[in-house]
């Protein structure tokens, strides 16, 4: 648990527990600490409410509560902490609406709420955060629509992400993207028209941009087809804003009038013969990998469609295989290997009309005795 002991370090500046086991509450006595300025709790397992005492720290500019179990609303004390630049509640289950008092956190660059049970709209008090570089909202409970005017004064923002939001159909937001290097993702918030002219004329310094799952009508500029550098490392655009549906138009020319009436695939894994008691079965092999925010994979019988990206990991090259010798050796091959997909993968074929069994093997090989409390949810689509 949290030692409360830690006050009699009369001077300590600086706590971080990220990523560790770690469970209780959140000591209230903390907040007598004068000269503590940051504190990293993420990921651990810890729980309760935020005591409300924690508006009382003088010096704190960084806090971190993120991927916890902690619950209930946020204090409105907390609008005190004049200083944060840095406040991160988001992968909790917080309930409630969000204080106004959180206004005053004016020196505010990164600011996340995302996947949590908040209530009511996206508070308008953000636009008052001028400095904001990143803000996240993934997920997080709140209703749209997206307020009109809240990104007129944030032009140092080069972060923003806000998806999952239930509400009213709305127009694209009036962005002021003055920076180079943006992460822009407004993923299924209903939003409707044309996607706006000077969103097309930033993409060059766009890293990310996910607009999937609205309802946006026109076309994509020829200007970006042709201009857009893909493969440059340095600068890597990503557009999703319906691949699945593009590349499903495709499959009849791509695959052909060629049908099975059986079909096995080694997801993520090389071509592999399982012998059983009814014989033997011949996995096709699937390993196509690489980077890219809407990756296909079209073959003689199937294909795939993968989306998404697993953003702030650090590491340029993307890869969408996994691989865990280690807990099944070479004895189960179907299990030493699995394709990953950020957002969402479909698999793709023609077999002959009829009755079908479906079989899908799952098998854990990045989360394990000392990985943290991570866990895995599927949503499974059969479409015949």
């Amino acid at each position: 648990m949290l030692p409360p002991e830690l006050v009699n370090l009369t001077y300590l500046e600086r706590v971080d527990f990220t990523r560790n086991f770690l469970h209780g509450s959140l000591p209230a006595i903390w907040s007598t600490m004068k000269y503590l300025n940051h504190i990293s709790l993420t990921a651990n397992r810890l729980s309760g409410e935020i005591p409300k005492e924690w508006g009382n720290f003088p010096s704190l500019t960084y806090l971190s509560i993120e991927a916890n179990n902690l619950s209930g609303a946020i204090p409105e004390e907390l609008g005190n902490l004049v200083n944060l630049t840095n406040l991160h509640f988001s992968s909790n289950k917080f309930v409630g609406t969000l204080p106004k008092s959180l206004a005053n956190l004016k020196k505010l660059t990164d600011f996340r709420l995302s996947d949590n049970y908040f209530e009511g709209p996206i508070p308008d008090f953000i636009a008052n955060f001028t400095r904001l570089i990143k803000l996240q909202l993934y997920a997080t409970g709140l209703e749209g629509p997206i307020p009109a005017g809240i990104f007129q004064k944030l032009e140092n923002l080069t972060d923003l992400r806000i998806t999952d939001m239930a509400g009213p159909k709305s127009e694209f937001p009036d962005l002021q993207f003055k920076q180079e290097k943006i992460f822009l993702v407004l993923r299924n918030v209903n939003l409707s028209g044309t996607i706006p002219t000077k969103i097309w004329e930033s993409i060059s310094s766009m890293i990310m941009l996910f607009l999937a799952g609205n309802k946006f009508k026109g076309s994509v500029p020829n200007s970006f087809l042709v201009n857009s550098k893909i493969d440059n490392m340095y600068v890597l655009i990503y557009i999703v804003i319906c691949p699945i549906m593009t590349l499903l138009g495709q499959i009849p020319r791509a695959i052909g009038e060629d049908r099975r009436s059986s079909l096995h695939i080694n997801c993520g894994g090389p071509s592999v013969t399982i012998k059983n008691d009814d014989g033997s079965l011949s996995y096709d092999g699937d390993i196509t990998d690489g980077y890219a925010a809407a990756k296909s994979h079209t073959g003689k019988y199937w294909g795939f469609s993968s989306t998404g990206d697993f953003m702030d990991d650090g590491d340029d090259i993307r890869n969408y295989i996994v691989e865990n010798k280690d807990l099944f050796g070479d004895s189960k091959p179907l299990y030493t290997t699995a394709r990953r997909s950020p957002l969402s993968l479909t698999y793709f074929a023609c077999l002959e009309n009829g009755t079908y069994t479906v079989k899908l093997h799952f098998a854990e090989l990045i989360f394990g005795k000392f990985s943290g409390i991570g866990k895995r949810i599927f949503d499974i689509y059969i479409q015949v």
